[in-house]
């Protein structure tokens, strides 16, 4: 995993093949989420949305999540987590 940090946070990951994956973006204020170049959109603190389901097909061996906050806010809380288990199962912390 690399991260850097700053309003630009970046963070290069492996994923296993085939899987169901979600960002849920806690304690950010408001920015953009891009994955492997794709821009997945925006996104606010006050909602409406709080997780990101990303698409199996944006996903590769390598993968990089950059998000930008407009506020520089760290992603301390923000979660990469399994979709479609019985128990949500975090898979890393940024």
């Amino acid at each position: 995993m690399k991260h850097t940090g700053g309003a630009d946070d970046t963070v290069e990951t492996g994923a296993p093949d085939r899987v169901k994956l979600k960002i849920t973006l806690d304690g950010l204020s408001k920015g953009i989420l891009w994955v492997n170049g794709f821009c997945l959109g925006r996104y606010w603190q006050i909602g409406p949305q709080e997780s990101y389901k990303i698409p199996v097909s944006l996903l590769k061996k390598r993968n990089e999540v950059l998000l930008y906050d407009e506020e520089g806010c760290h992603p301390d809380c923000v979660r990469l987590e399994l979709v479609g288990e019985p128990y949500p199962h975090q898979l890393m912390r940024f």
